[in-house]
């Protein structure tokens, strides 16, 4: 945006003292996550909402005995544990959702005029 130098300044050198403003603009790094979305819709049905809650039951056992044990290392690995217990039932049980296809925003009628 600005600089000035200053060649009278004494550095003890042969170059020239320089100051300067300058903006820098930093973009951010697009990552490429895809984000899995589970069909949870389909948890308003009493058949797959008993299907879930008795999967997720039997998946979070083993995190609840090495609670009760206090034979764990962390509560970052123990809330790991939970989530991949949720995303393992919730594949299993309610599955991806399922893109609808939506209608185009101009029909061919539109496109004739």
């Amino acid at each position: 945006m600005n600089s000035r130098s200053y060649p009278s300044a004494d550095i003890g050198s042969d170059h020239q003292l320089l100051l300067a403003n300058i903006r820098l603009k930093l973009k951010a790094r697009k990552r490429n996550v895809k984000v899995v979305r589970y069909d949870t819709g389909q948890l308003m049905g009493p058949l797959v909402s008993s299907e879930y809650e008795a999967e997720v039951g039997t998946r979070l056992v083993p995190v609840i005995q090495k609670i009760k044990e206090e034979n764990h290392e962390g509560v970052e690995q123990l809330w790991e544990e939970v989530v991949e217990a949720f995303n393992k039932t919730s594949e299993v049980v309610l599955g991806p959702v399922r893109s609808v296809s939506t209608k185009e925003w101009i029909s061919d009628a539109t496109w004739k005029f």
